[in-house]
């Protein structure tokens, strides 16, 4: 878990991982992915992680309970 706080904006990011060329953003939840706030969570994530470390990120959302994996486009 990564704590972070930026123009007062304060979140927990559950796992990212940091490549060379990419940064990958990992979000679980338990159930029902498809919330319209998850996305908006992970692309300030996205956001904040892009500007410290000048890499582009993508972002996952994982149901623990339902077993779903799915990658979040944001849009630019």
């Amino acid at each position: 878990m990564y704590e972070f706080i930026d123009d007062n904006i304060h979140g927990f990011v559950d796992l990212f991982l940091l490549f060379e060329d990419k940064i990958e953003i990992i979000d679980y939840k338990l159930k029902n992915i498809n919330k319209p706030e998850y996305v908006e969570q992970l692309k300030t994530y996205k956001d904040y992680l892009e500007k410290v470390f000048k890499k582009p990120c993508k972002t996952r959302l994982i149901s623990l309970v339902e077993g779903i994996d799915k990658e979040i486009e944001h849009e630019a």
